[in-house]
């Protein structure tokens, strides 16, 4: 399930370790504290694609050349709904990590590295394998196994406010509804741009149109949209993105809870201990039980004279977000960088509304 969200006028599409009765909790005092933990515990059981990047590489190699397929190269396309004029566009979509070529081949110059989730605007399938893209104003080729072209919805009305189905709904092309354009599902979250006789004008995964008021609920202040089909993770803040990030959340076998929760208990500089595991974090934000966010990037902390204090985490920059989760992912928990964390960690309070969704 996919979620256009974005600050305000901005468009963005969208999209851990469980704690049960955590059994001790403790500050780090100095760096013997930290030392003293086995660093085979502190490895969480995961399938990191540490690699992705240079196995993406490799197989890029292993294939052979396929006809070029004819330019398909389309215009933003627009739409007027009650005097709000809406923009789309068909963009490339990162599914892992993936590097941006200069030329459709893994010979060509490696102009930058997309993160999963990030988009460039689609130019047009340069053949079977390969997509060209606007990329810093230049022409850029990714592969087609490591990407997914889709739409991008930017509608040029300021956001009234953010919403979420209470249950499942449908989505309207007017208020009569005598079409529909697409089923909702529960919990699913939504942009609101107008409203009018019990219904919402809002974008719910990319389609614009009418939904039922009496379905939703809003979503005010500050939250957090935890998208796991997207495995991405969003701070809203009276309505303005102000994280976006990849994230790891609970494997197939320990799913992080769908629902709309409450962060409960806000903590910094302490373990999470459970069965098998027992790893330092520099943020925690617990939401459901002992289900929470924290950082899980591997990093260095630094002394005032530039030494080196203590280094923990047990995810590259590059192992979020994909479909790492459903093998390698987490006892339920939100795994998410390190930055993100820390920004997240100065915005968020107890009560704040954390909403995971699929």
């Amino acid at each position: 399930m996919k979620l256009n969200l974005r600050k305000v006028a901005i468009p963005v599409i969208i999209a851990g370790v469980i704690v049960y009765g955590i059994s001790k909790t403790g500050k780090i005092k100095n760096n013997e504290d930290y030392n003293n933990i086995n660093q085979s515990e502190v490895q969480e059981v995961t399938n990191n694609n540490d690699d992705a990047i240079i196995d993406m590489d490799s197989l890029e190699e292993q294939k052979q050349e396929t006809p070029i397929i004819e330019e398909t190269q389309e215009e933003v396309k627009v739409n007027n709904i009650d005097g709000i004029e809406i923009q789309t566009k068909k963009v490339i979509k990162a599914k892992t990590a993936v590097n941006v070529r200069s030329n459709a081949s893994t010979e060509g110059e490696k102009l930058g590295v997309l993160k999963s989730g990030d988009t460039l605007d689609y130019i047009s399938q340069e053949n079977e394998e390969w997509y060209k893209v606007k990329y810093n104003d230049e022409v850029g080729y990714i592969a087609a196994d490591y990407s997914e072209l889709t739409e991008e919805t930017k509608v040029n009305a300021e956001i009234q406010k953010m919403i979420c189905f209470k249950n499942d709904s449908k989505l309207y092309n007017n208020m009569s509804q005598n079409e529909i354009i697409n089923d909702i599902p529960k919990l699913e979250a939504a942009e609101v741009y107008a409203e009018s006789n019990g219904y919402y004008l809002a974008s719910v995964n990319n389609k614009v149109g009418y939904v039922k008021k009496s379905d939703t609920q809003d979503l005010k202040n500050t939250f957090v949209i935890v998208d796991i089909s997207d495995q991405q993770a969003y701070l809203y803040e009276n309505n303005e993105l102000i994280v976006s990030t990849p994230v790891v959340t609970g494997k197939l076998s320990t799913p992080t809870t769908k629902g709309l929760h409450e962060v409960w208990l806000i903590e910094n500089d302490r373990f999470l201990k459970g069965d098998g595991y027992n790893v330092y974090v520099d943020y925690f934000m617990a939401f459901c039980g002992g289900e929470g966010l924290h950082d899980a990037e591997y990093h260095t902390h630094y002394n005032k004279d530039g030494s080196i204090a203590f280094s923990h985490g047990w995810r590259s920059k590059t192992s979020f977000g994909g479909e790492l989760y459903k093998n390698g992912g987490s006892h339920g928990c939100v795994n998410m960088p390190y930055e993100a964390t820390k920004t997240m960690s100065e915005h968020i309070r107890i009560g704040d509304k954390v909403l995971v969704k699929e």
